[in-house]
């Protein structure tokens, strides 16, 4: 591509290093070594050849500077599009909180803490959507009687309009998490742990909670807390972490790296 003269960005949704070194360290193998290394080698690669550098946050920004000499030219949110939020679906019987996520190690880390830490001492259910509820890691226990594994769903918009908050215990990762903004651009009032939200400038008392320790966990998700939208939630999305923003500010790295 250099030989064409093509300009090359990378877009760095994590620091894939440093999340493959956290992977190494909590289950050493030699598949993970390799991997690892692997990992490393491609993204040295990818950074040194790379002409404009978009980073998610200042904290990814920081660890490829420090890691890969280089300093992202552009550091932009992950965005979602806009919700429609006057739609009406069937709800459930009872309230529960909504964990969204893919079958990825972060993921199921937060989930077996949560499960084991925090779920059997609230009242209210849980309901885990995404290819995380195929990890064995949930069949092969005894799952306390309020949670409840969906899978993958047809219809996300049902599980997230009609739950009373989202919650969110990741502990490991890089990057920003999208189970995050999604869960804003739905409005919804969420109970997260310092990774969950990384990238995020917000008040944690109005956008819902910062829980880093079951207490706080159960602490939160038994306060008041209702289904309909969190004002706050919604307008700072609307405000910073929509598709248009990231539109914008792109376009513009575009045009000037084109002069």
């Amino acid at each position: 591509m250099k030989k064409r003269n093509c300009k090359t960005f990378v877009f760095a949704h994590n620091v894939e290093t440093l999340l493959y070194r956290q992977r190494l360290k909590q289950s050493w193998s030699l598949i993970s070594f390799l991997r690892y290394y692997f990992v490393l080698f491609n993204e040295r690669r990818s950074f040194r050849y790379a002409d404009k550098i978009i980073a998610l946050n200042s904290r990814d920004d920081l660890n490829i500077q420090k890691m890969f000499y280089r300093k992202a030219d552009l550091v932009c949110p992950i965005t979602c599009p806009e919700r429609d939020l006057d739609v009406k679906y069937t709800g459930f019987e009872r309230s529960y909180c909504l964990f969204v996520g893919s079958n990825f190690f972060p993921n199921i880390e937060g989930l077996n803490w949560f499960l084991k830490h925090v779920a059997p001492y609230i009242d209210m259910d849980i309901r885990i959507v995404g290819a995380c509820c195929k990890n064995p890691a949930f069949h092969n226990r005894i799952l306390p009687d309020n949670v409840y594994l969906e899978g993958y769903v047809d219809n996300i918009a049902r599980y997230y309009i009609n739950a009373d908050a989202v919650i969110a215990p990741i502990f490991s990762g890089s990057g920003m998490k999208t189970k995050t903004i999604e869960a804003m651009s739905y409005g919804k009032t969420i109970f997260g742990t310092n990774e969950a939200f990384a990238g995020i400038e917000c008040d944690y008392d109005k956008i819902g909670g910062l829980c880093n320790t079951a207490e706080e966990f159960i602490r939160c998700l038994a306060s008041s807390i209702s289904r309909h939208p969190n004002s706050y939630t919604l307008q700072l999305f609307r405000t910073s972490y929509t598709d248009a923003v990231f539109t914008s500010r792109l376009k513009q790295l575009i045009f000037y790296a084109e002069k």
